[in-house]
C-alpha cells in the first residue's frame, strides 16, 4: 500500500470512528429521551408529554442518520481494504511444449512462458 492509500485508509478510518461515536451518542440520546417520555406520561404532564415525544422522535432521526454514516463508513473501509479483481489479458499464444522436441530447450520454453504470463497479466489476476 502506498503512502497515498494509507493516508486515505486512516482518513476512512477516522470517520468511521466519527460515525460510531455519533451512533454510541445517538443511542444515548434515544434512551434519555424516552425516559423523560415514561416520565411526563406518568406525570400526566400534557406540554411536558408533547415535548419529550418530540424530543425521542429527534433523537430516533439523529440515530438513523448515525447509522447511515456508519454504514457508508464501514462499506468505504471494506472497499479499500478488498484488493479488486483484476481480470487476465491473453497476451498473444502461450508457447507450445513437446517434452521431447524440448527437453535439451527446456528453460527457454520455461522464459517464454513467463514471459506470456507476465504480459497476460495472470500472475496478478
Amino acid at each position: 500500500m502506498d503512502p497515498t492509500q494509507l493516508a486515505a485508509l486512516q482518513a476512512a478510518l477516522a470517520r468511521l470512528t466519527t460515525a460510531q461515536t455519533a451512533v454510541h451518542n445517538a443511542i444515548t440520546h434515544v434512551n434519555a429521551a424516552e425516559t423523560a417520555a415514561a416520565a411526563a406520561i406518568t406525570a400526566n404532564v400534557t406540554n411536558d408529554i408533547a415535548t419529550t415525544s418530540a424530543q425521542v422522535t429527534q433523537a430516533k432521526v439523529a440515530l438513523l442518520i448515525a447509522q447511515g454514516e456508519q454504514q457508508q463508513a464501514i462499506a468505504v473501509v471494506n472497499h479499500m481494504l478488498t484488493k479488486p479483481t483484476k481480470w487476465f489479458k491473453p497476451n498473444g499464444q502461450p508457447s507450445p511444449l513437446d517434452i521431447e522436441a524440448d527437453k535439451e530447450t527446456f528453460s527457454i520454453w520455461e522464459t517464454r512462458w513467463n514471459l506470456y504470463i507476465k504480459l497476460s497479466t495472470i500472475d496478478e489476476a
